[in-house]
């Protein structure tokens, strides 16, 4: 029996007979009945396989089709459109009348999934030659997205408030891929796209500022082989630097980037004035587990940031630590407190005037939680001159630590300054030293200076020092401390 694809497309070409709703040259008048018949079943069939109304058997994702049409085999471009009687369940099969069981395929190649064909749904294939290629769309996308979209299709949201919104540019070669993952793998955020080389862009509006939520974890890169210019490979924020070869430049992987380096051995960074920028404009021989952050501030240029030496990590072996800053104005003294066992105190006074004239700066040291300023049991032993006048003297005081010998001046331009260094004074095995430099302009024309070294003659743990004129306030004066741990 003929059907609709057995048709010629050139109308003069359909000549065969009434039976096959051919139309012959002279045929009977009493044939011509039979062809508009034969012609209208053919019309007739192929609608009842176009519009939804038979429905498939099968199971398990292996559909069966009987067709209203008389189908002897299956040949590219034959369709048709069914109800399915069950949902999918994985890739996915169909016999069309007992024939050769065919795949159904989704988006030209890819297998059909769970549920892309629901119970119930209306399904349009056409046969490729070689599989069937579902036409209409899978139902886990409508699913999905149908109550998410916007009229326009340019938006996810609730289908009252965008969720997300898209922009395509019409020039666009690249674009975001969002990649699932295993269990115990997260999903993947990257650049897609033409281009070789795709850089990952995220940007804040106005003066919003981008914010990560959580514990950030960077990626760690391939090892680096030492190298005069410096590769850094772009598949981690962090890399071991290897070897010992001189590096005098870093090279470019675009302004604004940082990047911590860890050093497994002995080189030279070499510093450069814009190159590479180092700490002190000096070069530093690293050595292993050595670690500096630099960043790249402009197109092949480095500074480094931070370099932090492993044999001595912050506050140990000789680094000096800041501890506080005060300024005097009408003060009745100027206390620092909360010393450290096993620390150093190096210590600045400038600028310093007493409120009375004929002062001189007295220091005390204080023992105790809340410390208490002791008065007693102090060794003095000074040597210093006045103008040109050379004098030494040896415990002029035992109630304080006096810095001049003679009293300073409270005029506006009689000012003095002291440095110091108090050694260990939380150690309570020892007497509590001090030593310290001065100069003071005296209460008339004269200039004092001299070394100092102080003692206090307990053995006691010093927690803290204060400084005061005998009579009236501090009028003025800057004063500062640091620390230095002592191994």
């Amino acid at each position: 029996m003929a059907e609709i694809k057995d048709l010629n497309t050139t109308d003069a070409s359909n000549t065969g007979t009434a039976a096959n709703a051919g139309w012959p040259e002279g045929m009977k008048p009493s044939e011509v009945n039979n062809a508009a018949r034969a012609l209208s079943g053919m019309i007739a069939r192929y609608y009842a396989d176009h519009n939804g109304s038979i429905s498939s058997g099968g199971s398990s994702s292996a559909y069966t089709l009987a067709a209203s049409r008389t189908i002897s085999a299956i040949a590219a471009g034959d369709s048709f459109i069914f109800k399915a009687n069950h949902a999918s369940t994985g890739a996915t099969t169909i016999a069309i009348d007992g024939l050769d069981t065919k795949s159904i395929k989704k988006m030209n190649d890819q297998a059909i999934a769970a549920n892309d064909i629901e119970s119930g749904s209306i399904c349009h294939i056409v046969y490729d030659g070689t599989n069937f290629q579902l036409i209409s769309s899978v139902a886990t996308g409508l699913t999905q997205l149908a109550s998410q979209l916007d009229v326009n299709g340019q938006a996810l949201g609730d289908g009252t408030r965008e969720l997300l919104t898209f922009t395509e540019n019409g020039s666009a070669v690249n674009h975001w891929n969002i990649e699932n993952q295993a269990s115990g793998g997260g999903p993947i955020l990257r650049p897609a796209g033409d281009d070789s080389n795709i850089d990952a862009v995220i940007e804040s509006k106005g003066t919003g500022l981008i914010q990560l939520k959580d514990l950030v974890r960077f990626n760690v890169g391939a090892d680096v082989a030492s190298a005069t210019s410096l590769p850094l490979i772009k598949d981690g924020s962090m890399i071991d630097v290897t070897g010992t070869t001189t590096v005098t430049s870093f090279a470019s992987t675009g302004i604004g980037s940082m990047i911590v380096v860890q050093f497994d051995g002995a080189l030279v960074l070499t510093h450069h004035s814009t190159d590479l920028i180092l700490p002190g404009a000096a070069n530093i021989t690293t050595a292993a587990g050595d670690i500096g952050i630099f960043y790249e501030y402009a197109s092949g240029d480095y500074r480094c940031i931070s370099y932090q030496v492993q044999a001595s990590p912050p506050g140990a072996g000789g680094s000096v630590a800041f501890v506080s800053a005060q300024s005097a104005s009408s003060s009745s003294s100027i206390d620092f407190t909360g010393f450290e066992l096993g620390y150093d105190y190096i210590g600045s006074i400038h600028d310093v005037l007493p409120a009375a004239d004929n002062m001189r700066l007295e220091a005390f040291f204080g023992t105790g939680g809340t410390p208490t300023y002791q008065t007693s049991a102090y060794i003095t032993y000074r040597l210093g001159h006045v103008d040109t006048t050379v004098s030494a003297l040896i415990n002029d005081s035992t109630t304080a630590m006096k810095f001049i010998n003679s009293g300073q001046g409270s005029g506006a331009t009689e000012f003095g300054a002291v440095q110091f260094q108090i050694f260990n004074p939380m150690n309570s095995g020892v007497n509590t030293e001090m030593f310290a430099q001065s100069a003071f302009h005296g209460d008339g024309t004269d200039i004092n200076h001299e070394i100092s070294y102080f003692n206090r003659g307990a053995d006691e743990a010093v927690t803290a020092i204060r400084f005061k004129y005998p009579t009236g306030n501090i009028a003025q004066g800057e004063f500062a401390i640091w620390k230095r741990k002592r191994s």
